[in-house]
């Protein structure tokens, strides 16, 4: 008995370890697209099925663009490639607070050629589902945001906002934001609605440089990160499954001890 016993908690040690593994980061590039399968894990949740598209606008004169390729290769836009390539943004599994989820990060960066602002407006799509039979019951969303600019307006800005659909049965359940400025940079929403699975995520991310210098230096403004996570909770059901499992391991352990009496 003692070597079987000994046997479960060796396997049921190995399995939790096992479980704690997550993904490490990946590029946000070779995420566009991809089925459920191949998503992004991390924790009790699979990122995948990313969208990304972006707008830009800057310069002067004869200079002044739209493209997104041409602002990074004049050097006032970076952390993108074009309005269709996010090479350099990565993704990172991000897990705290019992909340599963991940960071995206890579500098994203505006930068004014000291009279015109440069601005940067991405669209970040995806889906999550949790896995295990839990259900999702809050959403959140944070940014780092760094800056240089005069305090006169206009200045650097930063703001990113978010809708969450339901993925499985459609419907709006509710709506973040961040800003700088003012900072508020973290942000939490509450999902009331029961039997959520998984989420829907339409992001959209603005950078404005300002449009001037101060101290010497062009305005500018960047975004380092920018989290996104989800809390689940246990269904009933799951609550039901571990809770027989215990009760099925005490009447084992009893029944041999009565049996060895």
């Amino acid at each position: 008995m003692t070597h079987k016993f000994n046997r479960f908690l060796i396997l049921a040690t190995c399995f939790a370890a096992v479980s704690m593994f997550t993904a490490a980061a990946e590029q946000l590039d070779s995420l566009l697209g991809v089925s459920e399968a191949g998503g992004l894990v991390v924790g009790d949740v699979v990122f995948y099925d990313f969208g990304f598209s972006a707008t830009c606008s800057g310069g002067t004169g004869a200079a002044a663009t739209t493209s997104c390729s041409q602002l990074v290769s004049d050097g006032l836009i970076t952390g993108i490639t074009s309005d269709t390539n996010p090479t350099s943004l990565t993704i990172s599994p991000d897990t705290a607070n019992g909340m599963d989820g991940f960071t995206l990060g890579g500098s994203l960066k505006t930068i004014s050629d000291g009279t015109t602002a440069t601005t940067l407006d991405i669209t970040l799509t995806y889906d999550a589902a949790v896995l295990g039979g839990d259900t999702v019951n809050g959403v959140s969303l944070g940014a780092t945001f760094g800056s240089n600019g005069a305090p006169a307006l206009p200045g650097p800005a930063l703001s990113i906002e978010e809708t969450v659909d339901n993925l499985t049965g459609g419907g709006f359940l509710g709506s973040l934001q961040v800003t700088d400025p003012p900072p508020s940079l973290s942000a939490l929403i509450p999902v009331t609605v029961t039997g959520v699975t998984g989420v829907s995520v339409t992001k959209d991310i603005d950078l404005d440089s300002g449009a001037g210098s101060s101290n010497g230096f062009a305005d500018f403004a960047t975004s380092t990160t920018v989290t996104q996570q989800l809390s689940q909770v246990p269904e009933p059901r799951a609550y039901a499954a571990v809770m027989g499992l215990f009760l099925a391991f005490f009447f084992a352990i009893k029944r041999r001890r009565q049996q060895t009496a």
